[in-house]
């Protein structure tokens, strides 16, 4: 899969105290956050389905560091929606994790 920002393996699981997190690594930790602290994959799809995202479209959670990315230069973690390249036009969404708010539309 391409990736918005720099390119990070992102790992799910529980930590010590039993919280869904996810990890982004690098040769090193780069960045982790609890799953709960943001809007769940099922509240991003809806607001990507009433954008015109369909099932032919890729998700990733993404971290992506302050200033790096002209994309979003605020940074942070991110649901990044990619309509797959198959389709006719190639269009992106990107939601705040924290707030489901929608950052950048392609």
């Amino acid at each position: 899969m391409s990736t918005a920002g720099p390119i990070y393996r992102v790992v799910y699981g529980r930590d010590a105290n039993g919280e869904e997190r996810a990890v982004w690594i690098s040769d090193k930790l780069v960045f982790t956050e609890t799953l709960k602290s943001g809007v769940c994959r099922e509240q991003a799809w809806q607001t990507a389905r009433d954008k015109g995202f369909d099932n032919n479209t890729e998700l990733q959670l993404i971290y992506i560091p302050e200033n790096i990315s002209e994309i979003v230069p605020t940074g942070g973690v991110f649901w990044w929606f990619i309509k797959s390249k198959n389709e006719p036009s190639q269009k992106s969404l990107y939601l705040n994790f924290y707030t489901g708010e929608v950052i950048r539309e392609d």
